[in-house]
Order: structure tokens, then C-alpha cells, then sequence
């Protein structure tokens, strides 16, 4: 190709069919999701042996899980620029870097105040990956891919509880200091991998530098019939190479109503998450007396179904429409906890109704974050899903409290998941304003 002619590298990249770098980038994003979905919901699996470890009431640990959530929240409002300035690769190899060796250390703590500690300092850089990833995952899908490319990959950060109930049934037993190795070991064997195989976004690169000639290092990778010249210049679209990397970009050009409903949407599935996440365990073990391993089967096949979800929700949101499909995930899962909260645990049809809740709500949330993920351009990208993320960390922050303050007053398991049910009805109540309203408004497309 000339030099003379500027490629622009959005459908350069859109326009390609898929090719075997996009599967090993899908892989490598797909392993980090695993590990990442592991690690933040580490404590909600060993909840009961932690606290038993600690000396201290399980409701106790409800400070733990908060302050993870609020280190969640800070990292996640100042990391979104920061991907966008420095580059999505290089954050997310730092970010991993760091939280790895931090939970190698918290195997190490004694006290409660020290677990806190180190959890916040852990949190903080985990934040990083769930932004970085799937921006990542976007900016390297083929256009017709890319709904489904980043519901596959985040159908890594549901994996992570086949992680979660691998290390309740036979690793957890060896004491709850080992479920930290495991969190801190897996990301820094991966992280040799992502050194070696994960590019850096192109977008980014040309956003950068338009002259970067790794950037048809690249393209030739992703099309080998493909040359460029030396002084080749790639480029985004023109209006982006001229936007300001700011939070107010995200309520600019009639983008507000669609920032505060997906922040919504993700408050409300956050709070859901994080009731669901972090006591459930507790709650089937205490209040219903059920064994650990017994938990560790029904979360298994939880995730199991979950990862089904989440893989297949892009391509079924791509088929049917993000409209019809998106709060039909969300109020099934608010329905399946409601089922599960009223029904008899011993009965067979449990781990069915498991399955249900991991299938149906895993698919909503892998829906939610692929729709997030093509409502904002290239250079805001990583800005509006970090901070549509951050108010899922708010909901995180609320879940646990909402399901400490109802343990700590001996509250049934059956009440609690009732509750856990209504914000999942909330959140599909906002996705169908949200589509309803860019039905009658002019807002700007999705940057497809």
C-alpha cells in the first residue's frame, strides 16, 4: 500500500474476517477474565472458613467486602483515562502485576484489619483489567464479531467461579491462606503469555502516533496478503483524534441519558451481584446448614451455565436485538433468585434452578457490558465502560452491606434473595427506557 494514502484503521480492522490472532487475543482476554472474576470474588467463596480463621462472625467480614468494592469504585474513576492516555496493554500488565503479588500477601494476614488492608490495595488494580479487557476485546473484533467478541470474553470473569468452587471442594480445605496463593500465582503465570502474544491497540497506537509503524505490524499480522509502506499514516475517524478524554465527553452530543441509564443498569445489576456473590455461600452453609462441598456443586454448575450465558449472549444480542434480548436476561435471573429463595433446597430440581440464575443472569451481564462497550467511540471507550463499571462498584458497595445487616439480624436466606431480586428488575426496567428513548431521540449511534 502507498504511504500516501491514510488507512484508517477502525475498518481496516472492522472489515476483516475472522482470523486466528483475533482467537488467540479472545484466549488470552478469556484467561485474564477467568483470573480476575476469581480474585475479586475470592472472599464471597471462602467467607465461612475466613471468618472461622479470623475468630470473628461472618457478618463481620461485611467491612471487607465494602471496602473492596469502594477500592473498586476510586480505581475504576481514575483508571479509564489513564487506559485511554498510556494504553490498554500496558495498564492492564501493570495492574496484574501488582494485584498478583498483593494476594500472594494477604495469605500472610492475621488480622481483620489487615485483610482490609490488603484487599483495598488489591482492589485498586484489579479495576483496571475489566476496563482494559474489553476494550481491548472491541477494538480488535471484526465489526460483525464485536457484540460477541466481548461477550465471550467476559464470559472469562464467570469462569472465574469454577475457579471459586474448585477451591471450595478440594483446596479450601488446606486452610483459606491457600484460596490466596491460587489468586496470586494464576495471574502472574498468565502474565507471560499477555507479555508475549497481546498487542497493544491499534486505535490507541494510531490515536498516539499516526506514523507508529508497529501499527502495520500488526494489521499485517491480522491480514499476512497485506504491506505497508515505510511513512504509512493510520487513522481514526477525525472526530476522535479531536476529542477530549474527559468524563463530560460521556454527557456531550446527546450521549447523557444513555450514560445515566447504563450507569443505572449497572448500579442496579451490581447490587444484585454482590447480594448474590458474597452471601449466598454464607447463607446455604449457615442458615440452611448445607455442606461446602454441596455449595461447591451448585456454584460449579451455576458457573458452568453462566459461561454457556455469557459466551452465547453476544451472538443471541446480535441475532434478536440487544432491545428484546438484554431485559429478558435481567428479569429471568430476578425471577430464578425469587424461585430459588421460595423453593426447597433439597429438592432435585436445585441445581436446575442454579443453572437458571448462573445462565440467565451471567448472559444479562455479559449483554449489558457488550452493549456498554459499542455505545461510546474509540476514545472514549475505555472511559464509558470504566465508569459505567464504577457504578456497578457503587451497587457493590450496597450489596454487601444490604446482606451483612440482614445476617447480622439473623435474617433467612429466603428474605434476603427476594430483596436481591428486586435491583436485577430495576436494571431491565433502565435498558428498556434506555433503547426506548434512542428509539425517539436523536442520539448519536452506537460506534459499531
Amino acid at each position: 500500500m502507498s504511504g500516501a494514502t491514510d488507512l484508517n484503521v477502525d475498518e481496516f480492522i472492522g472489515s476483516q474476517p475472522l482470523r486466528w490472532l483475533h482467537v488467540l487475543i479472545v484466549a488470552l482476554l478469556i484467561a485474564t477474565m477467568v483470573i480476575d472474576g476469581y480474585d475479586i470474588f475470592m472472599v464471597g467463596f471462602i467467607l465461612p472458613a475466613l471468618a472461622h480463621g479470623l475468630k470473628v462472625h461472618p457478618a463481620a467480614l461485611t467491612q471487607v467486602l465494602v471496602i473492596q468494592q469502594l477500592a473498586l469504585l476510586i480505581g475504576t474513576m481514575v483508571v479509564g483515562p489513564v487506559i485511554d492516555r498510556f494504553g490498554r496493554r500496558r495498564v492492564l500488565l501493570i495492574a496484574m502485576s501488582v494485584f498478583a503479588v498483593l494476594t500472594i500477601a494477604t495469605s500472610q494476614i492475621r488480622t481483620l484489619v489487615q485483610l482490609d488492608a490488603m484487599r483495598f490495595a488489591a482492589a485498586f488494580f484489579f479495576s483496571a483489567v475489566i476496563p482494559a479487557t474489553l476494550t481491548l476485546a472491541a477494538e480488535f473484533a471484526p465489526r460483525r464479531y464485536r457484540a460477541a467478541a466481548v461477550s465471550v470474553v467476559f464470559c472469562g470473569y464467570t469462569g472465574g467461579n469454577l475457579i471459586g468452587a474448585s477451591v471450595q471442594a478440594w483446596i479450601l480445605p488446606l486452610g483459606w491462606q491457600a484460596a490466596f496463593w491460587v489468586g496470586g500465582l494464576l495471574p502472574l503465570v498468565l502474565l507471560v503469555g499477555l507479555w508475549r502474544w497481546l498487542p497493544e491497540s491499534v486505535q490507541y497506537r494510531a490515536l498516539r502516533n499516526p506514523a507508529d509503524p508497529s501499527i502495520g505490524e500488526t494489521l499485517c499480522r491480522l491480514d499476512p496478503s497485506q504491506a505497508f509502506a515505510a511513512g504509512q499514516r493510520y487513522i481514526v475517524r477525525q472526530r476522535e483524534r479531536q476529542a477530549r478524554l474527559s468524563l463530560g465527553a460521556l454527557f456531550r452530543d446527546g450521549r447523557a441519558a444513555t450514560t445515566l441509564l447504563l450507569w443505572l443498569a449497572y448500579l442496579a445489576t451490581g447490587i444484585f451481584t454482590y447480594i448474590n456473590n458474597s452471601w449466598t455461600t454464607t447463607l446455604l452453609h449457615v442458615a440452611r446448614q448445607m455442606p461446602m462441598s454441596q455449595i461447591a456443586g451448585l456454584m460449579a454448575m451455576s458457573a458452568v451455565a453462566g459461561i454457556v450465558g455469557t459466551a452465547s449472549s453476544g451472538f443471541v444480542m446480535d441475532r434478536f436485538g440487544a432491545a428484546r434480548v438484554l431485559p429478558a436476561y435481567m428479569a429471568g435471573a430476578a425471577a430464578a433468585i425469587a424461585v430459588i429463595a421460595t423453593m426447597d433446597l433439597d429438592s432435585v430440581w436445585t441445581p436446575l434452578a442454579f443453572a437458571a440464575l448462573g445462565f440467565l443472569y451471567n448472559s444479562g451481564w455479559g449483554a449489558l457490558n457488550a452493549l456498554c462497550s459499542i455505545m461510546y467511540p474509540p476514545e472514549m471507550r475505555a472511559t464509558g465502560v470504566a465508569w459505567s463499571i464504577g457504578a456497578g462498584k457503587v451497587g457493590g458497595m450496597i450489596g454487601p452491606v444490604i446482606g451483612g445487616v440482614l445476617i447480622a439480624a439473623q435474617w433467612d436466606l429466603t428474605p434476603i434473595l427476594l430483596i436481591a431480586a428486586v435491583p436485577e428488575f430495576v436494571a431491565a426496567a433502565a435498558v428498556l427506557v434506555l433503547f426506548m428513548l434512542r428509539r425517539t431521540q436523536p442520539v448519536p449511534a452506537p460506534a459499531v
